[in-house]
């Protein structure tokens, strides 16, 4: 049997990890299960542990499709450090509801301080956009069992109407129950 470091893998992950405003969650999940922070490379490694989580992010398909109309979306600028310029998300995306699926093409632009375009990068899009009792009918079907649901990073609950993700901790069903408290 293979066996992984997993907290290594933890630590390739962060180094990696550009986006940080998911950081202060998973830090406060990372401290009630004594372990790094880790989303989902390692994530179902971490069920084999006796009390393992698996926390999975997900767009929640009634705000992200409010998006979705096959025009440009800026989906946020962000500052570069210590005034390095910008980088600015932009999504360019369609949804078919026959297969539930979300086409497109995601802009990064770079900029320097001037406001210059440096660099712009896009990669391709395709993703499903899953409605809440389908992932827990999915997670069940893997043997998984939901711990809990919030709607954001600060742990609010989750509201199928206005929060923009869902924020699931899954174990593996039989598993010791832990529990697992807001990170607000």
């Amino acid at each position: 049997m293979v066996s992984y470091d997993y907290a290594r893998m933890a630590d390739l992950y962060d180094a990696f990890c550009v986006y940080d405003q998911d950081i202060p969650f998973f830090t406060a999940l990372a401290r009630q299960a004594e372990g790094p922070v880790l989303e989902l490379m390692a994530g179902t490694g971490r069920l084999l542990r006796a009390e393992g989580r698996f926390v999975c992010t997900m767009h929640n398909p009634r705000v992200r499709l409010r998006s979705i109309d096959g025009r440009w979306q800026t989906v946020g600028t962000f500052p570069g450090p210590e005034g390095s310029g910008s980088l600015t998300v932009r999504i360019q995306a369609t949804y078919d509801p026959g297969e539930g699926v979300v086409t497109g093409t995601q802009r990064v632009e770079k900029r320097d301080p001037t406001g210059d375009l440096r660099e712009e990068r896009s990669v391709a899009l395709r993703f499903s956009l899953l409605e809440r009792d389908r992932f827990e009918c999915l997670a069940k079907d893997v043997g998984l069992e939901v711990i809990s649901l919030w709607g954001d990073y600060q742990g609010s609950s989750f509201d199928e109407e206005e929060s923009p993700c869902m924020v699931w901790t899954l174990r593996a069903r039989g598993r010791p129950n832990t529990s697992l408290t807001s990170p607000a």
